[in-house]
């Protein structure tokens, strides 16, 4: 479920042990054994399995993220253990010339056939993103939400957990519920890899309460033109006043806009919590090296306001952007890639990726997209707030000053704290914020009950 080149076992006796029961079992299945042995050789190889079993579960007590690769979960499980009466688990499988989706609740599981995968996804890839919604992404939503229709007559809950299958992991499902003159449907929407991730989740132990609540980057200086940068002698600005920038938005080749409105995010956001409680990395604070390694272990809430840029070929390589300058205008390393992420342990209950794109990433079969979003999962987060479009800075600002407020002083879960706030610029003052284009692209994926 998740690519494997970065999940060593935190322990090395336990990693040792495993590869000595792997040896044994390998050396017992590659003998030939006469008759007389054989149930004595099987004997020794079930309780090596069951040795092996228990050792895996050591190791997932440990560290959480080996059960991605192992975990397996049945249907009493995900109805006992994952789903809760508000919500029901939607699972895609898109084929041909049929697709289908389970529909799964506490206490029932329907099989409904859809328009096949061809069909499908071409509506995904009309609807886009480019700016903006006009009436082309207007219709391509009441052509999914049509074809989805199976889906919504009988998944009647507050809350659906969605599974995707191919192109629909680049649909906000968001968009689906405001359609006109239709049921609106789930007020909620939370994406997840599988069932799986949720149960090992749930089942794994944390070893220790983070120390501080909230860690915040913002407002990162991205270039030596900056004027932020001493002995720019009033040099033009990359850090202009730009409502219209975005969160991946660069200009003159890897030259990066300065996002002015993270700082307003960064200040509104920490002010909700104990001032004991946070640390904030701002302008030439906001570093790679801040972020990089352990550095944030010790965190509960991690927020992230700055450019992220995906890499489509080579998905390790897709970056969060840090400070790439000191104040003198000296550069400095200031990427953070999802090769590094991945090595990260996080005890985060949540990760939220402020910034462009940061859900996308090139698709691996079975597996879904290899997404910064992804990356944070596997690390240790319990969820991530990410988005699938490039998102306002202006308007992603308000949107995450909306979420937190509903989360801390409403105390609603991250889950119901966003579509509050999603909802919140359906009816927005500004009335082009009202276009989805600026609240539809960012989702929650993983965990949705953490508080």
């Amino acid at each position: 479920m998740f690519p494997a080149p970065c999940a060593p076992l935190a322990h090395p006796s336990l990693r040792r042990s495993l590869e000595e029961q792997d040896r044994q079992l390998a050396g017992l299945r590659s003998v030939h054994l006469s008759t007389g042995v054989l149930d004595e050789a099987f004997q020794t190889e079930r309780s090596l399995e069951a040795s092996l079993k228990e050792t895996e579960i050591e190791a997932i007590s440990h560290q959480s993220r080996l059960g991605f690769f192992s975990n397996i979960v049945t249907l009493p499980d995900v109805q006992q253990r994952v789903l809760d009466p508000e919500s029901a688990l939607i699972q895609f499988y898109l084929a041909e010339p049929r697709s289908y989706a389970w529909v799964i609740t506490m206490s029932s599981v329907d099989l409904v056939r859809l328009p096949s995968k061809k069909d499908l996804e071409r509506e995904v890839r009309r609807f886009g993103v480019g700016g903006e919604w006009a009436g082309l992404q207007r219709l391509c939503v009441e052509r999914l939400r049509q074809s989805l229709a199976p889906v919504f007559a009988i998944a009647h809950k507050k809350r659906w957990i969605v599974v995707p299958d191919g192109g629909l992991h680049y649909f906000p499902f968001t968009a689906l519920t405001s359609v006109p003159g239709k049921d609106a449907g789930p007020q909620e929407i939370v994406k997840v890899p599988s069932a799986s991730v949720i149960d090992i989740v749930r089942r794994t132990k944390d070893a220790s309460r983070p120390a501080y609540a909230l860690v915040v980057f913002a407002d990162a200086v991205y270039d030596a033109l900056d004027s932020r940068v001493r002995g720019l002698n009033g040099a033009k600005s990359t850090g202009s006043s730009l409502s219209g920038v975005n969160r991946s938005v660069a200009h003159g080749g890897d030259s990066l806009f300065r996002l002015r409105h993270t700082l307003t995010e960064a200040r509104a956001i920490s002010q909700l919590f104990p001032a004991n409680q946070f640390r904030r990395f701002l302008d030439f604070g906001a570093t790679r090296e801040a972020a990089a390694g352990n550095a944030l272990r010790d965190f509960r809430v991690i927020h992230l306001a700055t450019h992220s840029l995906t890499n489509e070929r080579h998905p390790a390589l897709s970056r969060i952007v840090f400070s790439r300058v000191a104040k003198d205008g000296t550069p400095r390393p200031g990427d953070l890639f999802a090769k590094d992420i991945y090595r990260m342990t996080l005890s985060a209950d949540l990760v939220v990726l402020s910034s462009c794109r940061s859900a996308m990433g090139k698709q691996q079969a079975g597996e879904g997209p290899m997404s910064l979003s992804r990356a944070f999962l596997f690390a240790g987060s319990k969820a991530v707030v990410a988005s699938l479009w490039e998102v306002n800075d202006e308007a992603t600002a308000e949107l995450m000053r909306r979420f937190y407020r509903h989360m801390l002083k409403d105390k609603l879960p991250p889950s119901t704290a966003l579509a509050m706030a999603q909802s919140d610029f359906r009816h927005h003052r500004n009335e082009r914020f009202r276009n989805p284009y600026y609240w539809a692209g960012f989702e929650l994926y993983g965990e949705w009950t953490v508080r």
